[in-house]
């Protein structure tokens, strides 16, 4: 397969101005762009010419813009746009200011099971949401799976993603993907693709964050479709089952959802889901809980509303609006209403109209013995 030319650094390509190569495949090469009208750095993937003169090729390419528009989530990489400059293809997505997946695993080989699921429940993420409209990837490796300085997840090139009632065919010569590593066998035998084929490559995918390697390391691409067609999956310490799941060879016997397979691994690996951060709940309670108090002290000192909670005995209770007897209906504690009052009725303490004196000064913890109230006093189940 012809790979593509490189463009001269500072050249444009549809208006992007060349900056650097980023990365290159043997289908495509990205680069790192500038674009002059929005005023951002982007990431330009151009693709390789044969592939441009292929009408086949062309067609859904260009429609790998719309299918992945259609993704709006958060760990699906936005595209911005796409189209055929001159005959050649490109396709220009956000630029991620990071690496990918397979960069971190050649550099620091297993991951620590907490960061590989941490990793691998986005990506789950975003191929349930996919799965969710229809839509397959059919293409989940770890170059595909981008990191920002965060480890924020992306998942991107979606150039094989096809919609189920699409149907399928024979993937493409060995090698010319770089996928046979994450290979379903579905895929390989030519059979009808849906989203648990993402399900197997996803298994494989967590297999190699786990132990630095993908499950069917062998000496040629023949050995490797071979394995994923005829071998039983390798052994994972602590996720036997877990894995041997995931990589069924019969598509039936496979998870449901990709979700479900990154809950059975933190439950096989005895890791707890992370928790959404809830500091900023907790500060707005804390700030909700100082300002309550802060209103109440304050009331205590100059509203002109004070509550005060003294006890009674029944039979004792006078209303100050009519002079009813209320006590032997209310044989409980009564909630007081403290209104500031217009008349002295005394120095030592607060009465209610009746003249019987309930509640004094010290009662709210901040009264005033040269202020004086009226009081209303009416049963705990009132309102006031």
């Amino acid at each position: 397969m012809a790979i593509p030319r490189d463009l001269i650094v500072g050249s444009e390509l549809a208006g992007y101005r060349i900056e650097r190569v980023l990365g290159r495949g043997g289908m495509s090469i990205v680069y790192r762009a500038y674009d002059p009208r929005l005023k951002r750095a982007v990431a330009l993937k151009l693709m390789a010419p044969n592939l441009a003169e292929d009408e086949g090729f062309r067609r859904r390419f260009l429609r790998e813009s719309e299918l992945a528009a259609s993704l709006e989530h958060p760990n699906v990489i936005p595209i911005h746009d796409v189209g055929d400059a001159g005959g050649q293809l490109f396709m220009v997505m956000r630029l991620v200011e990071g690496a990918d997946l397979k960069a971190l695993l050649r550099s620091e080989g297993a991951l620590a099971p907490a960061r590989a699921l941490a990793i691998v429940s986005q990506v789950a993420s975003a191929l349930d949401a996919a799965h969710a409209k229809g839509l397959v990837h059919r293409d989940v490796k770890p170059s595909n799976v981008l990191l920002d300085e965060h480890e924020h997840v992306y998942l991107a090139d979606f150039g094989l993603t096809k919609r189920v009632s699409e149907g399928t065919s024979s993937i493409p010569e060995a090698g010319s993907m770089g996928t046979i590593d994450y290979v379903a066998p579905e895929q390989i035998r030519g059979e009808e693709v849906d989203g648990r084929a993402d399900i197997y490559s996803l298994g494989c995918l967590l297999y190699e964050c786990l132990t630095g390697e993908p499950p069917y390391p062998r000496s040629s691409d023949l050995a490797v479709l071979f394995a994923h067609l005829e071998e039983e999956p390798p052994a994972g310490e602590g996720f036997d089952e877990v894995l041997a799941r995931a990589l069924a060879k019969d598509p039936n016997d496979r998870y449901e959802t990709c979700g479900e397979l990154v809950e059975q691994a933190r439950e096989a690996l005895g890791i707890a889901e992370p928790r959404r951060a809830r500091w900023p709940l907790a500060v707005v309670g804390v700030g909700v809980a100082l300002l309550g108090a802060a209103l109440l002290a304050f009331g205590r000192r100059v509203d002109s509303r004070w509550e005060c909670r003294c006890g009674h005995r029944p039979g004792n209770e006078s209303s100050g609006r009519s002079g009813s007897r209320r006590g032997s209906s209310r044989g409980h504690r009564l909630r007081i209403r403290v209104r500031l009052g217009r008349e002295p009725r005394g120095s030592d303490g607060l009465s209610n109209r009746s003249g019987n004196r309930c509640c004094r000064p010290d009662a709210f913890g901040r009264g005033q013995p040269d202020r004086h109230c009226l009081v209303e006093r009416r049963g705990l189940g009132d309102r006031f």
